[in-house]
């Protein structure tokens, strides 16, 4: 039996940037999380199909906004289909408002985060992404254990 990894994806078209995000990541979050990178969207594509079939969590995803072949805000909507539970940071040069509304409309976007990024914020906003994740997922359980229980008290009614 495997044990669970939990993971962030980032996802970047330059390589610098891509390593400077894994780094900050790793640092703020203490090392509680795999860091997987792609450097473009069908790479990132690709390693949610791999997480997926190993079991894997894939939690937060930070795409880069202008990427070649696939802008960020496509990649994060097409991701929401594949993984809708991972929480969803668009990163930007640039206001791209065009591309932030489609993000917010069609990948359900948790977050905006201008480049160059402030550190603490970046940490801050990843951190809270995280904690919303593990929340939905209790929150989800315990729907499921209430279903349960009410099929349950049904049951038991209607022997009555």
């Amino acid at each position: 039996m495997s044990i669970l990894k939990e993971k962030i994806l980032c996802v970047d078209d330059e390589e610098m940037v891509l390593e400077a995000l894994k780094m900050e990541l790793m640092r703020g979050l203490t090392g509680k999380y795999i860091i997987e990178t792609a450097l473009s969207g069908e790479e990132a594509l690709q390693i949610a199909e791999e997480s997926e079939k190993n079991g894997d969590r894939i939690l937060v995803v930070l795409s880069d906004q202008q990427m070649p072949g696939m802008t960020g805000e496509v990649l994060l909507s097409i991701l929401n289909i594949k993984i809708p539970r991972a929480l969803k940071i668009l990163l930007t040069g640039y206001s791209d408002l065009e591309a932030v509304q489609y993000a917010i409309n069609n990948a359900e976007l948790y977050h905006y985060i201008q480049k160059p990024w402030d550190r603490e914020n970046l940490i801050l906003t990843v951190g809270q992404a995280i904690e919303k994740y593990h929340t939905r997922l209790e929150l989800e359980e315990k729907t499921i254990q209430i279903i349960r229980m009410n099929k349950g008290l049904e049951n038991t009614v209607q022997k009555r």
